[in-house]
């Protein structure tokens, strides 16, 4: 894959998190945390359901981890091309002594 479409893969997946997909994944969450709180509080015998919705927020966290993941290699693409025009713009000189280090 080219920085090109690295960088326009995360101005994607930036566009979609901010748009649909964080809002959605932030209101699940505190349905959940409110769901694990009310069963703590009523039902603390139901363990298993606490243990379903803990892995449900994991889940969702996750998501937005891979998401996010994917907006920072669009940066690190981003910054892969501004130091090849950087080394570009360097005279030969330059460029031999860079080859160096």
């Amino acid at each position: 894959m080219t920085e090109f479409e690295r960088i326009d893969r995360a101005k994607r997946a930036q566009a979609a998190l901010d748009e649909f997909l964080k809002p959605a994944i932030d209101a699940l969450l505190v349905e959940y945390t409110q769901a694990m709180v009310s069963i703590a509080t009523k039902e603390p015998w139901e363990a298993n359901k606490i243990t379903k919705l803990a892995q449900a927020v994991k889940i969702a966290d996750r998501v937005q981890l891979h998401i996010g993941l994917l907006v920072r290699d669009g940066e690190a693409a981003t910054a892969d091309m501004k130091r090849g025009n950087d080394i570009a713009k360097l005279n030969t000189e330059q460029r031999k002594w860079l080859e160096r280090l």
